[in-house]
């Protein structure tokens, strides 16, 4: 299990055409609304190596009223991300505004880099995994 699920997300987060700063906005966002401190703390340091800023990552519990902050992509990149997260039925107007702010690969690929945080999240919270633990 172990082997298949770092080879999921080797290709997840290097083996994407996405750019880094919409994959780590979206596994940020995916972190704040399922309240995974040690994902958060994981991927909003790299979201920042990404281009991110730390006022966009500040936004994230409530981009939506961030005016400003985020551009086409990445808003509706986390309007999926709430959406997927959130409800799991994505509405067809956010989809509409996805494939048009990204080609069908990357829309493919956000979609399951969403849906993959948010496995990673609900494993470490159902462990209780927060980084301190030893690597036994």
């Amino acid at each position: 299990m172990a082997k298949g699920w770092i080879e999921l997300y080797d290709a997840v987060r290097w083996k994407t055409e996405l750019s880094g700063k919409l994959r780590e906005l979206a596994m940020c966002q995916v972190a704040a609304i399922n309240g995974a401190q040690y994902e958060w703390a994981a991927h909003a340091p790299i979201a920042l190596k990404e281009g991110a800023t730390q006022a966009q990552l500040d936004a994230l519990p409530d981009w939506s009223v961030q005016c400003g902050l985020f551009d086409a992509a990445e808003t509706a990149a986390l309007a999926l991300c709430d959406a997927m997260t959130r409800q799991v039925h994505v509405p067809e107007d956010i989809f509409v505004q996805v494939k048009a702010a990204l080609p069908p690969r990357q829309v493919v690929e956000l979609v399951v880099t969403i849906a993959g945080y948010n496995c990673v999240s609900r494993v470490l919270e159902a462990l209780e995994i927060n980084g301190a633990d030893p690597l036994s």
